[in-house]
């Protein structure tokens, strides 16, 4: 049996380093698509310990780890994946096994099992020692279920010492190897955020933009739909670095950014090109759209009372230049070039304004055509 269970213990530690993979794509906050993965994926590890791997004892009962599914489903799903998780293993105990006194036995105990988990889980101790808890309760709770269950006490001692020599280490060596994983998944999402944030807005960085840029311009490509970007730069920006301080210009920065991500359609769209000059990418959206929204924004950041670190409270204006690919934007490369030539005629014209710029190729057409004439 030891000998049998030491192999469960191996079979987890390789399903553990797939779903490291698998959950490393999602951010670390859990949202409910999360769990309820979570959920799904131990669920489906459980019942492949039970159904393919599951060592017979007698008259039905089987022994396995698959409570450590349970345990981990707890510890880093929350209630709702823990919970799920002991739905699809007591739905498998009950179709590929009889319904018997051993499968009611055994469902009643993963669920008080779940229910041990998800409250030692909410815990503020740390990760190791809830899970190093859940593994001793875990276990304890195996071991008096199968004390109804094994009538001939001498299996029933085998069993116990199985579980004992095998299940402690196993846990405990599983529940570090989880969080291995789980913090080295942190830490890429960490170096992920620094690679493509702005450090100091924590909105899209100038290499992000362009990541989008270049996504969103094969996506037009292929799709015909059209691609709208808005270049908003904050008006005399300068001075308020001159008069108040370094410190209130980040503050100020910070808070242009919350208006952008608060006007614009995704949060993802918004990005800070560098200095105060910011950007919103809109896909399928067309020139007129696109004015519309620049002339929102430039209205928001207009009445806005930007309060600096020492309590002063002060009035900004931005300038925005907007353009469309294939509305004033002849190409998808001069789209950028096109919104920034807008951008210098807003601030041309008096800035605190949004500013366009003529389709430059119809531009070029057109003073070629002027120069023949002549």
């Amino acid at each position: 049996m030891i000998r049998d269970l030491t192999a469960h213990t191996a079979i987890l530690t390789s399903f553990l380093f797939i779903a490291g993979q698998i959950f490393r794509r999602y951010p670390t906050s859990l949202n409910v698509y999360t769990k309820l993965l979570t959920g799904l994926v131990a669920g489906v590890l459980g019942s492949i310990l039970m159904v393919l791997y599951s060592i017979p004892v007698e008259g039905g009962i089987q022994l396995d780890f698959r409570f450590f599914a349970i345990l981990l489903a707890a510890l880093y799903g929350g209630p709702i994946a823990s919970l799920l998780c002991v739905f699809i293993i007591s739905s498998s105990r009950i179709f590929f096994y009889e319904w018997s006194s051993a499968s009611i036995t055994a469902c009643a105990a993963m669920l008080v099992l779940s229910i041990c988990c998800i409250f030692l889980a909410r815990t503020s101790f740390s990760i190791l020692v809830k899970s190093a808890a859940m593994n001793v309760v875990s276990i304890g709770i195996v071991m008096v279920s199968y004390y109804f269950l094994v009538e001939d006490r001498e299996t029933l001692q085998q069993v116990y010492t199985a579980i004992l020599l095998a299940g402690l280490p196993s846990g405990f060596f599983l529940s570090f190897v989880a969080e291995y994983i789980n913090k080295s998944n942190i830490q890429f999402h960490n170096l992920k955020n620094i690679s493509s944030k702005d450090f100091l807005t924590g909105i899209n960085n100038v290499r992000r933009f362009d990541e989008l840029m270049n996504t969103n311009v094969q996506k037009a490509l292929k799709t015909g739909k059209s691609l709208s970007i808005l270049l908003i730069d904050l008006d005399h920006f300068k001075q308020v670095n001159d008069t108040y301080g370094h410190p209130a210009g980040d503050a100020v920065l910070q808070q242009t950014a919350r208006i952008l991500e608060r006007h614009a359609r995704n949060k993802e769209e918004v990005s800070r090109n560098g200095g105060e000059e910011f950007s919103v990418l809109l896909y399928d959206c067309s020139l007129e759209k696109a004015g519309r929204m620049a002339e929102t924004v430039r209205q928001a950041i207009e009445s806005e009372a930007f309060m600096l670190p020492d309590g002063t409270a002060i009035r900004l204006t931005a300038s925005i230049g907007a353009a469309c690919y294939p509305e004033n934007a002849a190409r998808p490369d001069l789209l950028f070039e096109t919104a920034d030539r807008g951008l210098y005629a807003a601030k041309r014209n008096g800035r605190n304004r949004v500013g366009y710029a003529e389709q430059e190729e119809f531009s070029s057409e057109k003073k070629q055509r002027t120069k023949e004439t002549v």
